[in-house]
């Protein structure tokens, strides 16, 4: 029905009825679509697949025209190529605006490419995306990203087969290197970490725990001498406690630091010798135990992989003698030693007396420690090492032989609560032969290890019983030594 409202077209002049009073318009239905037209600046062309597109310049729009229905935009599916205003290059499906199916995308701007399938807009399923670089990764896609299993090609030659996520390796993977090396294993993040093994050309490898692409936790390392190390790892070294086995048969195993025998460890050879003991830098230093091919054993102190010091050694027939030794060379028994033989085995020198000091040691310097406690007693370099008493600032007291700072060979604890141990010690702490009272009248003397009863013993106890025989950790277990456990 004809209303008596109209305006004339101010583009083409003709008369426009209104729909009802009020509507605010300027221009015919006709005149409109292309003014829009006009502002949406269409560039059109005809694609591959024979249809003709136009893709506008301002909103990047696309819309095929369709014989019947004319342009249409998201009411489109099926193949078609779409030239992008910033360059961008795209054949393949697509399910209106979006692309979708099989395609192709080339972005200008970096030369990279994606060939695959697509899911509303997004490279998902199977696909292929190649860098403008060479590098180029083929498999499985979820929501634009690496996700799945999937093959990495770099363009220096290394390969990567296996897990990712989100753009990462990640999962179970193996990297093969241009050179050889290979790892097969755990990833997180792209970074080596979890269970995996790496191997070298040359038939070497590592089996084990990695941590940000390190060896580092429990593992086990075939070297390509056929030498092979079980243990503990950090930082691509051996690090902590493990076994190295060489191919003749040798075998230590104890502590390691940065790929050093570091600590305490046992060398054993095939013939039955080894050596037990400190360990610096791969090399015997501190205190060991030496068993050579004739029986003869050796224990005491080391320096530079030998002899140095002073040290017992006990012939095959039980009998001990204590001597110093220099540089692995024995010098002379323990008590025909002077003060000038003992000073150039330990490169003691002179020393001024502190003022604290008593008169009978007159070579002695005092430490003073920000405890409270202090030293008196002979140095080297600074540390404690010789002869020389310490005096706890809880009031316990310890005076005896020194060696690199810890309480070593034989000593004297007066304890603040009135015990009082005399005998040896090593390492710092009472090990060896000694006997100690306590306050309470009990009394030990027997063998000890790290501070308790352990060996062969006698124990008095304050109410006049007597334990005798072998203890074990501070404990009694009786009479006759009991059987090693399995």
């Amino acid at each position: 029905m004809a209303t008596d409202y109209y305006i004339i077209c101010k583009r083409c002049g003709k008369k426009v009825e209104l729909k009802y009073h009020g509507e605010k318009r300027a221009l015919c239905d006709a005149c409109q679509e292309k003014v829009k037209d006009e502002s949406m600046r269409w560039r059109t062309y005809t694609d591959k697949f024979g249809n003709k597109v136009r893709v506008s310049e301002t909103t990047g729009r696309f819309e095929v025209k369709m014989p019947i229905w004319g342009w249409m935009g998201n009411s489109f599916k099926g193949n078609m190529e779409r030239r992008y205003v910033n360059g961008n290059l795209y054949v393949g499906g697509v399910h209106g605006s979006l692309r979708h199916g099989k395609g192709k995308m080339i972005w200008s701007n970096t030369g990279n490419s994606y060939e695959g399938d697509w899911d509303y807009d997004k490279m998902s399923g199977k696909g292929r995306y190649t860098w403008a670089s060479g590098n180029y990764y083929e498999g499985d896609f979820v929501d634009d990203e690496f996700c799945g299993n999937g093959r990495m090609t770099y363009s220096d030659g290394c390969k990567y087969e296996g897990q990712f996520k989100a753009d990462k390796r990640h999962g179970k993977g193996k990297l093969t290197w241009p050179d050889g090396d290979v790892y097969d294993g755990q990833w997180q993040e792209d970074v080596r970490t979890g269970k995996g093994r790496y191997q070298w050309p040359n038939g070497a490898y590592y089996e084990g725990d990695f941590v940000s692409g390190e060896f580092s936790g429990k593992g086990k390392r075939y070297y390509i001498d056929g030498a092979v190390y079980e243990g503990q790892f950090k930082g691509d070294r051996r690090n902590g406690k493990g076994k190295l086995t060489w191919a003749n048969g040798d075998i230590y195993e104890g502590d390691w630091v940065d790929d050093a025998r570091t600590g305490k460890g046992k060398l054993t050879w095939p013939s039955g010798r080894y050596y037990q003991g400190d360990y610096v830098d791969g090399k015997y230093e501190g205190y060991g135990k030496l068993l050579y091919s004739d029986d003869y054993i050796y224990e005491g102190e080391f320096h530079n992989n030998g002899r140095h010091g002073k040290g017992i050694l006990t012939a095959p027939d039980g009998t001990a003698t204590e001597y110093y030794y220099e540089k692995d060379k024995k010098v002379c028994k323990v008590e025909d030693a002077t003060e000038e033989i003992i000073a150039r085995i330990y490169g003691l020198a002179p020393q001024k007396a502190a003022p604290e000091a008593s008169a009978k040691t007159p070579n002695y310097e005092k430490q003073e420690y920000p405890d409270g406690s202090y030293y008196v007693g002979q140095l080297l370099n600074g540390r404690r090492h010789g002869k020389g008493t310490f005096y706890f600032a809880n009031g316990n007291v310890y005076e005896g032989e020194w060696f690199r700072n810890k309480k070593d060979g034989k000593g004297t604890f007066i304890f603040a609560s009135g015990t009082r141990y005399e005998g040896e010690v090593k390492n710092d702490k009472i090990n060896g032969r000694g006997i100690a009272h306590y306050a309470d009248g009990e009394i030990y003397d027997g063998e000890w290890l790290n501070g308790k009863f352990h060996g062969k013993g006698k124990r008095t106890l304050p109410d006049g019983r007597v334990e005798e025989g072998f203890f074990e950790n501070g404990s009694f277990v009786g009479a006759v030594k009991p059987d090693p456990q399995d």
